[in-house]
C-alpha cells in the first residue's frame, strides 16, 4: 500500500500544472525532460533554523527628563550587547541602540530566556502590550 501511495505521489509530481483561461480542471502538461522528479521540500524554518537559538525578552528602565521612570520591551540573541548597544556603546558603526533609547542611560530590569526567536518575539509582543507588568516594574 505504501508503494502504491509513492508511486501515485510520484505521478502527481512529474508534470506541471497549467489551467487554461476558461477551464476549472488543471491540465497535465509534460516536463521537458523526462527524467526529472519534481519533491517536495521542507518546511522553509526548518532549512534557515536547524536549531533552536537561545533569546532573550528584556525589560530596560530610564529616567525621562522630567523624572519618570520610562520602560522599553525588546528582544535579543545577546542581553549584554544589546544594553551596552542601547547605551551609546556600539561594538561598530552600523549597530546602534533603538532610536527611542538614544541619549539616556538604560538599566535592565527584567530579562527571560526563551528557546527560539519566535518565542521572544512573541512574549516581547505581550509585554509591549501589557502595561500594569511595566507599570509594576517602574513602581519598585
Amino acid at each position: 500500500a505504501a508503494a502504491r501511495g509513492q508511486a501515485a505521489s510520484q505521478q502527481r509530481h512529474e508534470g506541471s500544472i497549467a489551467r487554461p483561461p476558461n477551464q476549472s480542471s488543471p491540465v497535465h502538461a509534460p516536463l521537458p525532460q523526462d527524467n526529472v522528479t519534481l519533491s517536495i521540500a521542507p518546511h522553509p524554518d526548518h532549512l534557515r533554523y536547524p536549531h533552536p537559538m537561545p533569546s532573550f525578552v528584556y525589560i530596560l528602565a530610564a529616567q525621562g527628563a522630567d523624572g519618570r521612570t520610562l520602560t522599553y520591551v525588546g528582544w535579543t540573541l545577546d542581553l549584554e550587547r544589546r544594553l551596552a548597544e542601547h547605551n551609546g556603546a556600539p561594538p561598530d558603526k552600523r549597530s546602534r541602540g533603538a532610536k527611542t533609547t538614544r541619549g539616556r542611560a538604560w538599566v535592565l530590569v527584567y530579562a527571560e530566556k526563551h528557546r527560539t526567536r519566535k518565542g521572544a518575539m512573541r512574549r516581547e509582543y505581550v509585554l509591549k502590550n501589557d502595561r500594569k507588568f511595566r507599570a509594576a516594574l517602574r513602581d519598585r
